[in-house]
């Protein structure tokens, strides 16, 4: 990883104008041999924030040595099997050895009803991986 910062901070004072810094920030992953990312779908929630609004988490875990990246939405669908909300996937790499929780903010009320959360995330293998889970929103106290 490099930091360069443009132009120098040192610069002498002067009584008119604008002074800007900017700081440029570039990783590079250096593979070794043949790694391989070995994701897990570890979890997919519906939660009530304290605001009174909803947000979906998806949980992905890389146990492999190689970072990925997810593309594919999740989509909250009503009783009937419409959707309510659908979301894609931010382009987030996760890491090796490590959790990662994609974070999706619901722009709908939800009436008090049975949903069902439903992912589809491409990571990069041969297969998509799907995900599902019921959920039921109760009414507000």
């Amino acid at each position: 990883m490099g930091f360069v910062t443009l132009p120098p901070i040192n610069q002498p004072d002067s009584d008119i104008g604008v002074r800007m810094a900017v700081r440029a920030v570039s990783t590079l992953y250096v593979l070794v041999g043949s790694p391989t990312s070995q994701p897990v779908l570890k979890g997919l929630s519906l939660n009530n924030l304290p605001d009174g609004t909803w947000q979906a988490t998806v949980r992905f875990e890389n146990q492999g040595s190689k970072t990925f990246r997810v593309k594919g939405f999740v989509e909250l669908r009503d009783a009937d099997g419409r959707a309510v909300e659908h979301l894609e996937y931010a382009t987030i790499p996760v890491l090796p050895k490590r959790e990662q929780l994609f974070l999706f903010p619901l722009t709908s009320a939800l009436p008090p009803g049975t949903y069902s959360l439903y992912t589809q995330a491409d990571v990069g293998l041969a297969e998509i991986y799907e995900g599902s889970v019921r959920v039921t929103v109760n009414p507000a106290r």
